[in-house]
């Protein structure tokens, strides 16, 4: 009876022996971030400054990879049909330590005033995989053009003559003298392949105006 009570009282101990000479259960391992892509860009907003409407101005950022594996650049998005994209679709994987150019155009016609325009670069970058980019522009008008009522060219009889005057006003912000333009219309017929129309000249009157 002794003997089986030391048994039982050994027998816990000896489990405690046991599972303390057992290797420890090994953790699954973290990947290390340095060996991961890294989309670096050292200007992420442009100023393009003045800009007169109309024109198409380029832009461009510069994609590094600042990681130890590849970056793969997915697609890119602009923030209207303003912006065209041009990056080169065959060159999509960026080595580390290299770099891609990333090019567009803004096309300021119809824009007026500060333009902020949104670029997004989607990659394989674990830490930042949507970067957003952009620029700003501000859009000045040059001139405004004010007509009346519009001159419809069917109801114009043949040899008739018809007067059209057109202001063309500064931009807001410039200083310039404004200059009335009357222009002289003259309508005559025209036929062509069978068709009847009508067709109109216009002499140009220039003259300055307050």
């Amino acid at each position: 009876m002794r003997k089986g009570l030391m048994g039982v009282f050994l027998l816990p101990g000896l489990l405690s022996v046991a599972m303390a000479q057992l290797p420890p259960v090994p953790r699954p391992s973290k990947p290390d971030s340095g060996d991961q892509p890294k989309l670096f860009v050292a200007q992420r907003s442009i100023d393009l400054g003045p800009v007169v409407e109309g024109e198409k101005v380029p832009v461009s950022w510069r994609l590094e990879n600042h990681g130890k594996t590849d970056l793969k650049i997915g697609r890119t998005t602009a923030g209207c049909g303003c912006t065209i994209l041009k990056s080169p679709e065959a060159r999509r994987v960026i080595p580390p330590g290299g770099s891609l150019e990333l090019r567009a155009e803004f096309d300021s016609t119809r824009r007026r005033g500060l333009q902020i325009k949104k670029v997004t670069v989607y990659s394989n970058d674990p830490a930042e995989p949507a970067m957003k980019l952009e620029f700003r522009a501000d859009v000045e008008v040059l001139y405004e053009i004010t007509h009346g009522s519009l001159v419809n060219l069917r109801g114009v009889q043949r040899g008739q003559k018809v007067d059209k005057t057109i202001d063309i006003m500064p931009g807001a912000g410039r200083r310039a003298v404004a200059l009335c333009m009357r222009a002289l219309l003259e309508a005559s017929a025209r036929s062509a392949g069978g068709r009847r129309g009508v067709g109109a000249s216009a002499a140009g009157l220039p003259r300055s105006g307050p």
